[in-house]
């Protein structure tokens, strides 16, 4: 039986039943139509949307979705984001209304903006307009803002162009103009004074009041607009209050100001705060609220005058310390930033904003530990405050927990929608997995909610960068330049940027602002310090210097760097490729290397098996450089695989290949190389062929704790390849082999930036066999070198302290020929050396001075039994901005036998490592002065002397005493953005120990050499770039002659080298031709270390010589 209340009953389910289908269908309708257009990714307050096929209005949320045809509009003191399907970002002010362009307009329109003001970023490839009532905006890849309003619209452009036209004419806008146009009237073009006026109802203003204590207030609206508040329900929060407007106190103003800033009114902020500080100019509160304006606004004077005016009329205000910790951080005064925050905890436990805060700092500082429980107190007091859950995100990204990192941040993102940091850091989780796109439109999302934010349009250049976009990447670096003119951020990236694309020039003035903006310092550190941004420090900065003949430039800027920041591997990167190409440098030069590479937590590229071998090549240039391989620069950490490819063919039936593959996950990578390389040389038994191989790992057991393994084989044979003043003059049979096993083992603990422990094994195994006719000498040696190191980077000064323990043990057997046969000679050697140092370096003034000790031992089973204390001092002081003065002395005792080291290879940038014989004792002294003369001319000049004691293998001659002289001097004159003129010169002086008819082959007992080099480089925009080199040469060279005396021979001779090269698109490699000596001059050259007689690498080629270099990278 059918009853009443069975009737009743079912009518209210299928009742229901509709209801939920109806709404159910009105939220999928813009899932169901297609194309979905645009999608809201930010809400604040309370937005309405119509669908093109109803008549009323329905609440919108975030994650909405619109189509052609939909209208939207922004209720009071609210705002939102959306992104639309055309790589285009829309941010709309409170009180906008716009229509979304119906299907039959989709191909010339977006949409329709009715009434309100909107702000747009756009990356589209093809022309779109915005229509407005009295004006419409024709535009092609820009950002720009519209405002209209019911009698103009007003359009202006950050950067980009935009045709605004109408019946009654038209005007093309570029960056830094606007048009307004009025009813009937054609648009009116002016300059843009601000560019940051038209935007500011979109800037993110952090909290700094925390209200959740708040609520004890008699009018009950009030506290229930607290509790909305906390809820980031902000279209009632205001509701809530403007109920309550009859209480004019001031925490109520002080909340109404805070409120406004949250959405962007800052009008009406600024009135609320004027107002306060008239009635009370001592009002604490207020005048921390005008702080944390002014630092948004880049106007970091007035911001810190408010944050101490705050903190002297209430020094237990949490709101006020936490202000001048903001205001702090914008000057780069972490130090200050962070005791203010710790300060605002210790007034108020209890204040969950005040922990969020000091738990961001401390991880600027690397403090994981601290962050970690400061962040963790924050969420348990309160967790609904989005900074807490932020900073958890960016402590759990540096801890390589990126699930637990997404999550933090996707709920600092629902707690927060309009926070700009969640959105970046969420970009950056997703980047490091691996989706560039996806998490560059995650950080385009971070920008369009704080367009003023110089940091955030740096990391979206680095994203358009990574996704070889160089307009796009070059334009968020310039706008990051104008939001933010003190932030060194995008001078730097841009720099790299320019570099890539073929513009050295420009790229070493903007490494060179860098420089400046960075209190001198050439190592750059992020201002957020919040993404363990280590990518940044593997980047070539070297590179911008040497490509255009700046060595000397180079160095200065380098040593500068490490005694400013000595654990910094962009630092040490740095110098090492500085000193690459130095005669006499090599074993510097991988030493700085291995230094780079082991305080460096992630490696962020393919290990060359080439570059930790010092004495490649017999002429330079005349192999795969690695230097092609630092042309490849990535800007982030990201897994994947990377391949990097060079390659050689000239004269002589030279050639030669590398290739380093390299596997990057998200603790650790993995790099496998080889390289091979043959020529015949340029004279009979002047052939060498050699390769090498390697195997290179690193892993990143946590933050803190990283370890690296490499394995290194390689295998040579050569002829005689030393170059002799006398060219007919060498061995027609001669002939060595080596073969070579090298195994390394290291680790680098960093609890904190100011204090990093390294540790290194390496051990080789050493087959070294030479033949000169019947004469044959075989060496097999076992070297093995353990090394220890801690690094202290305080504020007041820092130290480098270590040790080294060093072993070899050698047999060497040699086959004599005689008349009666072979005699066959075993000598085992037993070699062993250590030291222990310490250096500190002292900031004063203008003045860093370097204060050092060093105890080393030496000793062998034959001849050497030495021990000694070895000073080092050193300065560099800054006498101007443009000037800077450097000093050193230092004593030096060879006890290493393996090229690679962590001990300091230089002080105050003068080099102490030379391949000197094992005991050698030797003291260097030297002074530089470099100059930036003129805003396009640098110079430099050096004085260095040298006085060593060597040991020889001779018997009647074991000791010699030896003397030289080092000068140079270098000018880099910039003539236009495209082309640089440099000229180098080069002394060098040597003397040794003089006894009448003691010869001691390849080592004169005078040599003096003199080489002047001028060259002219010229790039263009295209990729191609050329270099023009004449360089002149004198020596003059005092042998010793058996039968007594010395015999003297000089040379004086001029050479003529040219480079032609082309950079290949979307930075995939380079092509270059080089012609050595181009008019095939004949000379008298000797290319020997007169110390030690043994080849060093010569740049002066004998005879015409061309070879071409390819480099590629993917």
């Amino acid at each position: 039986m059918v009853t009443r209340y069975t009737i009743t009953t079912t009518f209210k389910h299928l009742f229901i039943f509709w209801l939920l289908s109806l709404s159910a269908s009105t939220a999928l309708h813009a899932d169901d139509c297609q194309p979905v257009v645009a999608r809201m990714v930010s809400l604040q307050g309370e937005a309405e949307v119509r669908r093109s096929e109803a008549d009323s209005w329905g609440s919108a949320s975030r994650d909405s979705s619109f189509c052609p045809g939909d209208q939207l509009r922004v209720k009071d003191n609210s705002r939102v984001g959306l992104q639309l399907n055309n790589e285009t970002f829309l941010r709309l002010s409170e009180q906008s209304n716009i229509r979304f362009a119906p299907p039959a307009d989709q191909q010339t329109s977006w949409l329709e903006i009715i009434k309100g003001i909107a702000h747009f970023i756009s990356r589209i490839t093809r022309p779109a307009q915005v229509n407005t009532p009295y004006v419409n905006a024709s535009i092609e890849g820009t950002e720009f803002t519209v405002e209209v309003t019911d009698s103009t619209t007003l359009i202006s452009v950050a950067e980009g162009k935009v045709r605004a036209h109408n019946s009654q004419g038209e005007a093309l806008l570029s960056s830094g103009e606007m048009a307004e146009t009025s009813q009937g009237n054609a648009p009116v073009v002016s300059q843009i004074v601000n560019p940051l006026d038209a935007v500011q109802w979109a800037l993110y203003y952090p909290a700094i009041i925390d209200f959740t204590r708040q609520g004890s207030s008699s009018n009950e609206s009030i506290n229930r607009s607290y509790q909305a508040y906390r809820q980031s329900k902000h279209s009632e929060a205001f509701e809530l209050l403007e109920r309550s407007a009859s209480e004019k106190d001031s925490d109520t103003l002080n909340f109404r100001a805070a409120l406004n800033l949250a959405v962007g009114r800052i009008e009406a902020a600024t009135r609320d705060i004027q107002q306060l500080l008239a009635d009370n100019p001592q009002n604490a509160t207020a005048l921390a609220l005008k702080s944390i304006v002014a630092t948004i606004q880049n106007q970091q004077d007035s911001a810190l005058s408010s944050a101490q005016q705050a903190v002297a009329a209430s020094p237990d205000s949490t709101t006020a310390l936490l202000a001048l910790s903001y205001a702090r951080q914008s000057r780069f005064e972490l130090d200050k930033a962070l005791e203010a925050a710790t300060e605002a905890t210790r007034q108020a436990p209890d204040n969950a904003l005040a922990w969020s805060r000091l738990s961001q700092l401390h991880l600027m500082f690397r403090q994981m530990d601290e962050a970690t429980a400061a962040a963790q107190k924050a969420v348990a007091i309160n967790p609904q405050i989005a900074l807490s859950q932020t900073t958890l995100g960016f402590s759990h990204l540096i801890e390589l927990d990126l699930e637990d990192a997404r999550q933090a941040f996707q709920q600092a993102i629902s707690l927060d929608q309009a926070s700009p940091m969640p959105r970046l850091g969420l970009g950056l989780v997703t980047i490091r997995e691996g989706d560039l796109s996806e998490g560059r439109q995650l950080l385009e999302t971070a920008v369009h909610l704080d367009p003023g934010n110089a940091l955030l349009r740096s990391y979206l250049g680095k994203a358009y960068y990574e996704e070889k976009r160089n307009d796009e990447a070059g334009k968020q670096f310039e706008l990051a330049k104008q939001r933010d003119p003190l932030d060194p951020t995008a001078w730097f990236y841009d720099a790299i940027l320019k570099q890539s694309e073929n513009r050295p020039v420009e790229a070493l003035t903007d490494i060179q602002h860098a420089i400046d903006l960075n209190d001198n310092r050439a190592i750059y550190r992020s201002r957020l310090l919040l993404d363990d941004d280590q990518a940044s420090r593997n980047i070539s900065q070297a590179r911008i210097f040497t490509n255009l003949g700046a060595d000397g430039v180079a160095r200065k800027e380098s040593s500068r760097s490490l005694i400013n920041d000595p654990g910094n591997a962009s630092a040490h990167l740095f110098l090492s490729e500085a000193y690459s190409g130095l005669v006499r440098h090599e074993k510097a030069q991988v030493s700085e290397l291995l230094q780079a590479q082991l305080l460096q937590p992630e490696i962020t590229l393919p290990v060359s098996p080439s570059s930790s071998v010092p004495d490649l090549h017999a002429f330079s240039g005349s192999g795969p450089s690695v230097a092609g391989f630092n042309e490849y620069n990535p800007m982030f950490n990201s897994k994947g695989v990377s391949v990097l490819l060079s390659g050689v063919t000239g004269g002589n039936n030279t050639r030669g290949s590398e290739i380093a593959l390299g596997g990057f996950t998200n603790r650790g990578m993995l790099s496998a190389g080889h390289y091979r390389e043959s020529s015949d040389g340029f004279r009979i038994n002047n052939d060498s062929d050699q390769t090498i191989s390697n195997l290179f790992g690193q892993y990143r057991i946590t933050p803190e704790l990283s370890v690296q393994g490499e394995i290194r084989k390689r295998e040579g044979d050569f002829g005689d390849l030393a170059q002799r003043f006398d060219p007919d003059v060498f061995s027609r049979s001669s002939n060595r082999a080596i073969d070579s096993d090298t195994y390394r083992l290291s680790a680098n603990y960093s609890p904190s930036n100011q204090n990093i422990f390294l540790i290194n094994a390496i051990q080789e195994d050493l087959s070294d066999g030479t033949e000169i006719g019947s004469l044959v000498a075989d060496g097999d040696r076992e070297n093995s070198q353990y090394e220890g190191q801690y690094i202290y980077q305080g504020n007041l000064f820092k130290v480098v302290s270590g040790f080294t323990f060093a072993d070899e043990d050698s047999i060497i057997t040699t086959s004599i020929p005689t008349p009666f046969g072979l005699i066959t000679q075993t000598e085992m050697e037993d070699k062993e050396g250590s030291n222990g140092y310490i250096y500190i370096h002292i900031p004063w003034s203008t003045i860093t001075g370097v204060i050092g000790a060093e105890y080393a031992q030496a000793e062998d089973n034959i001849q050497i039994d030495e021990s000694q204390i070895n000073p080092k001092l050193g300065a560099i002081w800054n006498i101007t901005d443009n000037s800077t003065l450097r000093i050193a002395a230092f004593r030096t005792l060879r006890t290493s036998f393996i090229n690679q080291s962590l001990s300091p290879t230089q002080v105050a940038g003068f080099n102490q490592v030379f391949d000197d014989s094992f005991g050698s004792d030797a003291w260097r002294y030297g002074i530089a002065l470099d100059s930036i003369l003129l805003n396009n001319l640098y110079g430099g000049v050096e004085f260095t002397r040298r006085t060593l004691t060597s040991f020889l293998t001779a018997d009647t001659l074991p000791v010699q005493d030896q003397e030289e002289e080092n000068h140079s001097a270098y000018i880099n004159w910039i003539l236009t953005n495209n082309t640089i003129m440099s000229g180098r010169y080069f002394f060098d002086d040597f003397e040794s120990e003089y006894i009448d008819g003691e010869v001691i082959i390849d080592q004169p007992v005078e040599m003096n050499t003199q080489t002047l080099s001028l060259s002219i480089k010229h790039s263009t925009t295209t990729g191609l770039f050329a270099e023009l080199e004449a360089v002149h040469i004198s020596q003059e060279i005092n042998d010793t002659l058996e039968t007594g005396g010395l015999t003297s021979s000089s040379d004086r001779f001029w050479l003529g080298n040219i480079s032609l090269g082309m950079r290949l698109p979307k930075r995939t490699g380079i092509l270059a031709l080089d012609i050595h000596n181009v008019f095939d001059r004949e000379f008298n050259y000797q290319s020997i270390d007169p110390g030690t007689g043994t080849p060093v690498t010569s740049s002066n080629y004998p005879e015409r010589y061309a070879i071409v270099r390819a480099h590629v990278w993917f």
